[in-house]
């Protein structure tokens, strides 16, 4: 009986090693747990849903890793967009028109305006004007519609669905334009012209592309 009791205390201990008790351990990383959970729980459902499907066949195994890499890039996606949304978000408060006079004005009243401003060292007031000259251009070129209540980013989302480069040009220079404008460095003589360069190149694009279009319709 001692015999039998020191035979079970010897098996206890050893079994109580190290090296035993690692054998029970679950070593796995987090990452291998996660992908074990994720892969069962689709090879179960796959399972289910198809007779023919054999969780853990080459096949099988091969399925899985192609879903779980399109829901990885279905999130990645999605965060990607929503970050994009957000940072947006953080800027839509501002609106470009403030009154409708302002909308009355055809663009090259607000391009001499942003001259004279230019001239009396108003920048801030300048650049505004400046880029109100592109955007009623293109609301009298009937490629976006003026609104008191619309963002720069409501504008660029209406241009992209009718010129998705003029669209690329016009938020290019509406990020450069909001940055000057609504940041907290004072806005100096560079900035505008800056910005007085960007809009004067997408309105003689505009301009260009206008005569060719009425040109065309005469011929």
């Amino acid at each position: 009986m001692k015999g039998l009791e020191g035979n079970q205390s010897r098996l206890e201990e050893i079994l109580s090693r190290r090296e035993y008790q690692i054998y029970y351990e679950d070593n796995r990383g987090l990452l291998e747990i996660l992908w074990d959970a994720i892969s069962g729980w689709i090879n179960d459902l796959l399972a289910e849903i198809f007779d023919s499907f054999v969780p853990g066949s080459g096949v099988g195994n091969t399925i899985v890793v192609i879903i779980v890499a399109c829901i990885i890039a279905a999130i990645i996606t999605g965060i990607f967009f929503s970050v994009r949304y957000f940072a947006r978000k953080k800027h839509s408060k501002h609106t470009l028109l403030h009154t409708t006079r302002e909308m009355e004005w055809r663009y090259t009243e607000h391009l001499k305006e942003a001259e004279r401003l230019a001239q009396l060292q108003q920048y801030k007031l300048a650049t505004r004007h400046q880029f109100l000259a592109l955007l009623l251009l293109l609301h009298e070129r009937k490629q976006l519609e003026a609104k008191l209540w619309k963002t720069n980013w409501d504008y660029y989302d209406e241009l992209k669905k009718a010129d998705s480069q003029l669209a690329e040009g016009f938020y290019e220079a509406a990020t450069f334009f909001e940055r000057v404008m609504y940041g907290e460095q004072e806005v100096i003589d560079s900035d505008f012209h800056h910005v007085k360069e960007k809009v004067n190149h997408w309105i003689m694009k505009i301009e260009q592309q206008a005569a060719a279009q009425k040109a065309g319709d005469n011929g």
